[in-house]
């Protein structure tokens, strides 16, 4: 494995503890954003060990597109995908709410942080180190 895609594999997982314990402390809008932050990174891992570059964005479709060209399938749907990029796109308290409906509930921050859960394991497997 390239150490540029474990540099990263690392950040996702700091990103994805960050966000579980932040979800233990109803620390909502920070948990989705820590997952978001989880998904984004992993997705980007998996583009520098095919040896690319990844693009400077926060599109999780666009970036999952991208790795689903390389093959890898079944990271994760694009309904979770548009979910997981609403997210971003929410992040600072003077937009209109975190998610199109508005601040995060816990319903929300749990979706987030099991979305991350599953494209990093997922990723990992794909990469053989589960």
């Amino acid at each position: 494995m390239r150490k540029a895609t474990e540099s990263w594999l690392r950040d996702a997982e700091e990103e994805l503890t960050a966000a579980s314990l932040l979800l233990e402390r109803d620390v909502l809008r920070p948990a989705c954003y820590h997952g978001q932050q989880c998904v984004e990174k992993t997705l980007k891992a998996l583009v520098l060990e095919k040896g690319e570059s990844p693009d400077r964005t926060h599109d999780i479709a666009k970036l999952l597109n991208r790795v689903e060209s390389f093959g890898w399938r079944s990271l994760l749907s694009m309904d979770d995908a548009v979910f997981i990029d609403s997210i971003y796109r929410g992040r600072y308290p003077t937009e209109a709410g975190l998610l199109p409906h508005g601040e995060p509930s816990r319903d929300d921050a749990v979706r987030a942080v099991a979305v991350a859960r599953a494209v990093y394991e997922r990723a990992k497997n794909l990469l053989g180190l589960s």
